[in-house]
């Protein structure tokens, strides 16, 4: 089966489920519960049939690639158990857009596998919403780290660090180019 490249080319296709597990402060609005709410109507509203699959982590964003229950669904997809993971919020994906762009391209895509993420109504195999995808990855990411700037350069650094280094340092930072995983190397400097 061919990824889908529209929200309507999901009828009939088989859902699973992604529910990160939430800190207190942020229960009652992204909670579990909440997440399964917004999965629900989704599914409905997008006719896709429910596989009973879901994946609960208790694990920070920015590592819950790592982790097992990461693993088991990336095993489930490629062993074709679903079509598409249904994830509630983009920031309940994880807090990683280096990760969700290699998971995506080199992991659930090959597999036939799309993402559904309900709150932006974003589906990961459209090309037309990949800019909003990973917009909103990086949005995610910088509220995980509300002391690292737009450059990467965590703000103790900058103070600390001599103009030299910090030049050194930025260098260093990939460029991604959101339509692929491929990196870009930074540019010489005149």
């Amino acid at each position: 089966m061919t990824l889908p490249r529209s929200p309507e080319q999901l009828r009939g296709r088989r859902a699973a489920r992604w529910l990160r597990e939430s800190t207190a402060g942020q229960m009652a609005m992204y909670g579990p519960d909440s997440q399964r709410r917004l999965q629900d109507r989704a599914i409905a509203h997008l006719e896709l049939v429910d596989s009973g699959l879901a994946w609960e982590p208790a694990q920070s964003g920015s590592t819950v690639y790592l982790g097992p229950a990461m693993a088991a669904m990336l095993d489930a997809a490629r062993a074709g158990e679903f079509d598409v993971l249904v994830v509630a919020y983009v920031d309940r994906w994880q807090r990683n857009l280096r990760q969700t762009l290699n998971l995506l391209e080199d992991e659930l895509h090959p597999a036939g596998v799309a993402v559904w993420f309900c709150d932006e109504e974003i589906l990961s195999s459209n090309d037309r919403a990949w800019d909003q995808l990973v917009d909103r990855a990086k949005a995610a990411e910088r509220a995980w780290r509300p002391s690292w700037p737009a450059s990467g350069i965590p703000a103790a650094a900058r103070r600390s660090a001599s103009a030299a280094t910090l030049r050194s340092w930025s260098s260093r930072i990939p460029r991604i180019d959101p339509r692929s995983t491929w990196y870009s190397p930074p540019r010489p400097r005149a």
